[in-house]
């Protein structure tokens, strides 16, 4: 079953962001290009929040990613939800 799972991810500075280009510019790509992601998005909305959605292809793949940790500051992680399809 695949696995999706959102969360919120917050700047730790005051910069906002409108597109999730500007996102990525400056906090990279927070999981997208993980191996274990099958598809991923950022969805900014011109705060200093946006949201992140990554599909796994099973509770292993996320597993495997969600062990690997993140060591960037820059931002926080809140979980939203996670659900299987």
């Amino acid at each position: 079953m695949a696995i999706t799972r959102v969360c919120t991810l917050t700047s730790t500075n005051a910069n906002t962001y409108s597109t999730s280009d500007e996102w990525i510019a400056e906090h990279g790509k927070c999981g997208l290009g993980h191996a274990t992601v099958e598809s991923g998005t950022i969805v900014a909305d011109g705060t200093n929040a946006v949201t992140r959605t990554l599909v796994y292809a099973d509770a292993a793949a996320r597993t495997s990613h969600n062990t690997a940790g993140n060591s960037d500051t820059s931002y926080t992680t809140t979980f939203v939800s996670e659900s299987t399809t």
